[in-house]
């Protein structure tokens, strides 16, 4: 417990689970960025969702909208990033995101192993000659 799982253990999950996506929610909230919510128990309100062939295709978490339990993780210096602390202070709503990566997809859809071979328009070295 409080460490960020591997590719390896991602790989086993969604084996178990007889190649089918899995979702999984509530990390320790120390393997997880500064503005992620907290329960107040060391865990973080977020997901992760694992599939086969694609690994981690989508993630979210609720964001924190309490500027003084952001303040108590803020990993900055204060004067840098004080406007993203007004956002907080000056009044926000409860909110989240998550973001889902379209290559990692799409492999997990068609079942290709490399990732280079569903990417779109790829951009390789030496493809630009100037």
């Amino acid at each position: 417990f409080g460490e960020d799982l591997a590719t390896d253990h991602k790989n086993f999950l969604v084996k178990h689970c007889d190649n089918m996506p899995v979702f999984v929610s509530m990390f320790p909230s120390s393997t997880k960025p500064f503005y992620v919510k907290s329960d107040g128990n060391d865990l973080a309100h977020c997901f992760d969702l694992f599939a086969a062939y694609g690994g981690e295709i989508c993630g979210g978490s609720l964001r924190e909208s309490n500027e003084e339990n952001l303040q108590k993780k803020f990993p900055f210096e204060k004067n840098n990033l004080s406007w993203y602390l007004d956002l907080r202070k000056y009044g926000t709503v409860p909110h989240g995101g998550f973001g889902i990566g379209f290559e990692r997809l799409l492999q997990s859809i068609l079942g290709i192993s490399n990732i280079r071979d569903v990417i779109p328009f790829p951009r390789r070295k030496y493809d630009c000659k100037c």
